[in-house]
């Protein structure tokens, strides 16, 4: 009887995971359609200096300002696409664009519509949802590959604390367009802990929502898992994890080791001293730690093309 009663909760285990995977497959587009997304921009340059593009990307009608680190000498480039935490500015990634720039990579930083507060992008603050963030992304994307020094076959999402969400939503959505992740701990807990805070979304108001999060962001936030969608990605990802941070909220370490286990290929990685900002001496161990998978990546893809 024990053994029948475990056979029949394991059965309804997996039905209920596999259900729910499926839901989130279908249901990629669906998410994203709130937001106004027309794969047929193109990119507008502002300006360039000293190796720097300052670029706006377009989501139908509203501006996303960004900046293109170069790599020297002319060609085609394996090319990287940073995604920053909530609130974080295009200055916050500087040394890290700079850095992956001289090591030969185009180095892609934006700012999302409204995604900080007094930014040089268009949107509100309060407008700005983590799926929002993520039709950004995907706008950013589709106007880098019109561009003739960008490697449409060597992208790589790279993305920090809240902006792995959706850095990592649109990886799954787009597995094919994306050749690896590095994440730098992604904070793909926030469903569990905004349902702890919200237990019923349609009750959320805006005087209840954190204070650089409206209505709709915090209902999203309950509403969808990342967790869910993962294993639909199935290309290589390094992610980092500090050792002196428990991450916004208290997160715990095995809040990562789930995203490690839920990624069909995922190599977990400490960076000893490390705090969630992932700062000065930790953003070097990030770069050196990274290069390396970054390399191989490219490698692997160069062996798969020319034995086709």
């Amino acid at each position: 009887m024990r053994k029948t009663l475990s056979l029949l909760l394991t059965f309804a285990v997996l039905v209920t995971c596999i259900t729910g995977c499926r839901k989130h497959k279908k249901g990629y587009d669906e998410l994203l359609s709130p937001y106004t997304f027309d794969a047929d921009q193109e990119m507008e340059t502002i300006s360039e200096e000293d190796g720097v593009k300052s670029v706006y990307f377009h989501r139908g009608e509203l501006k996303i300002y960004g900046e293109i680190y170069m790599p020297a000498g002319e060609g085609v480039f394996p090319t990287i696409v940073i995604t920053g935490g909530s609130g974080a500015g295009i200055y916050d990634y500087q040394d890290y664009a700079k850095a992956y720039a001289e090591k030969g990579y185009v180095t892609v930083l934006y700012e999302g519509v409204g995604a900080v507060l007094g930014g040089m992008s268009d949107g509100k603050q309060v407008d700005h949802t983590l799926l929002s963030h993520a039709a950004d992304l995907e706008s950013v994307l589709h106007a880098l590959q019109k561009l003739d020094y960008v490697d449409n076959n060597n992208i790589y999402l790279w993305a920090h604390s809240a902006g792995g969400v959706s850095a990592g939503f649109v990886a799954c959505k787009n597995p094919d367009m994306i050749a690896g992740l590095v994440l730098l701990e992604p904070r793909f807990m926030l469903n569990e802990e905004m349902k702890e805070l919200f237990p019923n979304p349609k009750k959320i108001t805006a005087s209840v929502c954190p204070r650089d999060m409206g209505v709709e962001a915090c209902r999203e936030l309950c509403e969808y898992n990342i967790y869910d969608m993962l294993s639909d990605y199935k290309g290589d990802v390094l992610l980092f994890v500090g050792t002196r941070s428990l991450g916004p909220g208290g997160s715990m370490p095995q809040e990562f080791s789930k995203a490690d286990e839920k990624f069909s290929s995922c190599e977990l990685m400490t960076i000893d001293g490390a705090d969630h900002g992932f700062k000065g001496p930790a953003a070097n161990a990030v770069i050196e730690s990274s290069i390396p998978f970054l390399e191989q990546q490219v490698e692997k893809r160069a062996s798969s093309t020319s034995g086709n």
